[in-house]
């Protein structure tokens, strides 16, 4: 075999080791929908988090997704759709489309996490969010009817 034909095969040896190394990484992530309303409305624009039970969130990829006009949402992770299976708490912040007057104000203060959320950061902290989701597969998510 020539010099360049050994160049080529290692070549094409290494493209393929790299391609196969770049794919199958990370967890596998399944379909996953829901749906959040408000006071029977749907919740346009609010984002919704997924955070694991129990688990630390330093440099976690948390599948997300925003709210239609519809009231449902799809999932995603790190940008590709889908969430690995598991167990989750559910953060959601619905924030409003403009700050209203003292807003600057509320974002300095103890509840800055809150201000200009519409839930009043009541489901905003992964660590005191009462809501839950369980994933295994294809998941559509039991609705989340929350009160303002």
């Amino acid at each position: 075999m020539g010099r360049w034909s050994t160049a080529c095969l290692r070549l094409t040896g290494l493209f393929f080791a790299l391609a196969f190394l770049t794919t199958g990484c990370g967890p596998t992530l399944h379909p996953v929908t829901g749906k959040v309303m408000v006071n029977n409305k749907p919740a346009v624009g609010a984002l919704v988090m997924l955070f694991p039970e129990g688990g630390k969130q330093e440099k976690y990829n948390a599948p997300s997704g925003t709210v239609g006009a519809d009231g449902t949402f799809t999932l995603s992770t790190a940008g590709s759709p889908g969430a690995p299976a598991g167990k989750y708490v559910v953060t959601i912040i619905w924030m409003e489309q403009t700050p209203g007057p003292g807003a600057e104000e509320k974002s300095k203060g103890p509840n800055k996490a809150a201000a200009g959320d519409r839930l009043k950061g009541t489901y905003a902290n992964a660590e005191k969010s009462k809501l839950r989701a369980e994933i295994n597969g294809e998941t559509t998510l039991e609705p989340f009817n929350l009160k303002q």
